[in-house]
């Protein structure tokens, strides 16, 4: 199955899967708890202390901490998708059905009726407005305050869900009777004109970082394009091929294509590097801890932060593997040169610094001298690295004449 992930924020990763919710440690990638959920939706709502979720018969409340169910509730309609959350109440769309709940109980607290079968899930705009896709090419807005349907809108057939809202417009991708698909822009009222602001513009659509412009594909020539709020191109980077999933963040665009994860600069448009995970991506999450990755296979890979810590110690370690290797087939050029890299960013990397010193006792016996001597010095007494470079001051003690082994170390 392909999970879909949500960034739930303080190093918690939400894996939707085909028959539950999945928590997962966005640091070590360990699973925290799995809660039962045949075919959730794709939408959760994350609180402080609750993820709410849905599938096509029950609306539930999961404490975050243990993934428990709080609560459970059956509208006795069937659910078209997962939840929202307005001035502090849920909202979710069921049949021709906007169902207002209350997220410390379940229960049901108004019911909207749209006219027609929703067919999406709700997008809510920074207003608060929640816009819904309404039979087969209609749009409705409704207000959570008054739980009533604002204005519809007709004609935008086979309408690509979900809208972008910059400001007080709404982007959205909509298809022409002759199958072409265009972005749109339209305002916040019914009688605001749609504008087509790319007619070969393609989903997905993503707001840029700064809320000021939008990113899309264009489908011939096949582009991501980044334009501002009122249309002009400001970049267009080409692709080889759609997109399968689509992130902006910060002054980066993470777009997924294929097995080939790519990063794009938002300010220049510029590819800054890609990566081949060698499965076909299906979903991607993005958070200060770094990017998650679902694949078509079910596999979720992390990938760590730039300012995480443990990637210089995993470089570290590698660069250490390396050197033992070098040093165990003779290499010994080379195995110096990769510890005096580990010691140009850690002059105190003990392990390295006894590399050196045991690849430089021929050409430079001083210098391997000094070396042994600090890391005999520096090594706790007892350790097995102190013996080794005892042993090794030992075999150098009549080149440097400095060396007391007599005085403790």
């Amino acid at each position: 199955a392909e999970p879909r992930l949500v960034d739930a924020g303080e190093g918690m990763l939400v894996a939707i899967a085909s028959t539950a919710l999945v928590a997962i440690d966005a640091t070590s990638g360990a699973i925290s708890w799995r809660t039962p959920l045949k075919r959730p939706a794709a939408e959760i709502v994350v609180a402080a202390d609750r993820i709410f979720g849905a599938n096509a018969e029950h609306v539930v409340a999961i404490e975050r901490n243990t993934g428990r169910i709080l609560w459970k509730t059956d509208p006795r309609l069937d659910i078209v998708a997962g939840p929202v959350a307005v001035d502090g109440r849920l909202f979710v769309p069921a049949e021709t059905q906007l169902l207002g709940i209350d997220p410390s109980d379940g229960t049901i607290t108004t019911q909207t009726a749209l006219g027609d079968e929703i067919t999406a899930p709700v997008a809510v705009a920074p207003s608060g407005t929640m816009w819904l896709a309404v039979g087969s090419d209609e749009l409705a807005t409704v207000t959570a305050t008054s739980a009533s349907v604002r204005a519809v809108r007709s004609a935008l057939p086979a309408i690509a869900w979900p809208p972008v809202f910059i400001g007080d417009d709404a982007f959205i991708v909509a298809r022409r009777p002759n199958g072409r698909t265009f972005v749109a822009r339209m305002g916040p009222r019914a009688t605001d004109p749609i504008v087509p602001i790319d007619t070969l513009g393609r989903a997905p659509l993503r707001a840029s970082s700064d809320g000021l412009g939008l990113v899309h594909m264009r489908e011939n020539p096949r582009a991501l394009v980044l334009r501002t709020r009122s249309a002009k191109p400001v970049w267009s980077v080409a692709q080889a091929s759609m997109p399968t999933a689509l992130v902006v963040a910060d002054d980066t665009v993470l777009v997924a294509a294929k097995n080939v994860l790519s990063r794009i600069d938002t300010k220049r448009g510029v590819i800054r590097d890609t990566l081949d995970v060698g499965e076909t991506i299906h979903d991607v999450a993005f958070g200060h801890r770094g990017i998650a990755i679902a694949t078509d296979r079910g596999t979720i890979i992390g990938i760590a932060a730039l300012d995480d810590v443990r990637i210089s110690t995993w470089l570290r370690d590698a660069r250490l593997d390396l050197a033992r290797s070098r040093v165990a087939i003779g290499a010994t050029k080379d195995a110096r040169s990769t510890a005096t890299r580990i010691l140009e960013r850690n002059p105190d990397d003990l392990d390295a610094r006894a590399i050196f010193a045991a690849t430089t006792e021929r050409a430079t016996p001083r210098a391997a001298a000094e070396a042994w001597f600090r890391v005999a010095n520096d090594t706790p007494r007892g350790a097995p690295l102190a013996k080794i470079a005892i042993d090794a001051l030992a075999r150098l003690a009549g080149v440097e004449q400095r060396i007391r082994l007599d005085e403790p170390i």
